[in-house]
This record gives C-alpha cells, sequence and structure tokens, in this order.
C-alpha cells in the first residue's frame, strides 16, 4: 500500500523521498493505494527528475529491492529462436518496461519439452528447449531492479530479445551478484 506522507525509496538509484500526493486515474485525489492500482503520485525531496524513468520502483525505504547484474533464470526458447542459444550470446532483456542489454555467462542445464531428462552443461540451448542460463547485464548498466520468481511473481519475470523480436520467456530462479549495499 502507498499513503500520503509514506517515505518511499526509488530504484535503482536509491534516493528517499516522501509521498506528497496521489491522484487515481480519473484524477481525483485519493490519500491511499493498493499495489495493482492505477494513481499519479507526487513525490518531494528528490535531488533530480532525472532519478525518475522507465524502469524505476518504489519500494519500502526498509526493504529494498535488489539491484542484479547476474543471476540464473530458467527460460523457454520460442519458435522465433533462429540459431541457438551459446555461451556468450547477446540479448536485450525486456524487464519492467525497460530494455537492458545482457549475455549468457554459462548454460547450466536444458531438455526439451518431450523429454523428462535434463542434460547438464549442455553446449547450447535450441528452439523449443526449457533450459537453466546465467544471466549478465552488460557493464553499461549498473544493474536491473529484479526478484525471485517464487517470492514475487511480477518482479521474477524476463524476456529475451533479439532484433526487437522475443525469442525466449524466463523466470528468476537465483540471484548471484548484486544487491544495494554491493552496488552503492
Amino acid at each position: 500500500t502507498l499513503v500520503i506522507g509514506d517515505q518511499v525509496r526509488v530504484m535503482p538509484v536509491y534516493e528517499l523521498c516522501t509521498v506528497k500526493a496521489m491522484s487515481d486515474h480519473t484524477g481525483s485525489p485519493c490519500k491511499a493505494a493498493i499495489a495493482g492500482t492505477n494513481v499519479e503520485v507526487g513525490l518531494v525531496g528528490l535531488d533530480s527528475e532525472l532519478s525518475l524513468g522507465v524502469g524505476t520502483l518504489l519500494c519500502s525505504p526498509y526493504h529494498t529491492i535488489p539491484v542484479v547484474r547476474k543471476f540464473n533464470a530458467r527460460i523457454q526458447t520460442l519458435e522465433a529462436l533462429k540459431i541457438p542459444i551459446i555461451k556468450g550470446t547477446k540479448f536485450t532483456m525486456h524487464v519492467h518496461n525497460t530494455d537492458v542489454p545482457i549475455h549468457i555467462s554459462k548454460l547450466i542445464e536444458k531438455r526439451s519439452r518431450r523429454e523428462e531428462r535434463n542434460k547438464k552443461k549442455p553446449r547450447t540451448i535450441g528452439r523449443d528447449e526449457i533450459g537453466l542460463v546465467t544471466i549478465v547485464v552488460d557493464q553499461s548498466n549498473a544493474g536491473i531492479c529484479l526478484e525471485l520468481f517464487e517470492d514475487y511473481p511480477a518482479m521474477g519475470r524476463v524476456l529475451l530479445r533479439n532484433d526487437g523480436v522475443t525469442v525466449a520467456m524466463g523466470t528468476v530462479t537465483k540471484i548471484k551478484e548484486g544487491n544495494v549495499e554491493k552496488l552503492w
């Protein structure tokens, strides 16, 4: 929930601010909002307007969302995948309305949708296969706000795109590197 007067942390810039005003989808002022409600929020105490943008999140100042640079994801490749995924393959990862350049640093296991048996340390992950991979956010980006899918499903989903075409979808299974304290 969000209430006027609450302190919130803007992530991933890690700035603390206060909710000054809120209005609902019709423009009428409101005093509180619950998760999933579409509201316009007025904030006070930000150092700069550059702190807000696509991909920024408001969260509790005491329980901030991790800023992640490296994580494991279970991915399902789609028909649109033309070339099998190998270690080092670069993609654009779409998450929370933002696009981030990433690369696959490790292929941990794979299986086809028809088979029950997993193959450890595969060389490739092809079309219509399920794989467990390690994803690294490229150095040009400070990281991305993610949660484990099992903890917060909406914050633990990712899409992998190549030239604007979605080639795989996945869920975050393990955060390997990155949190607020390490990055700031």
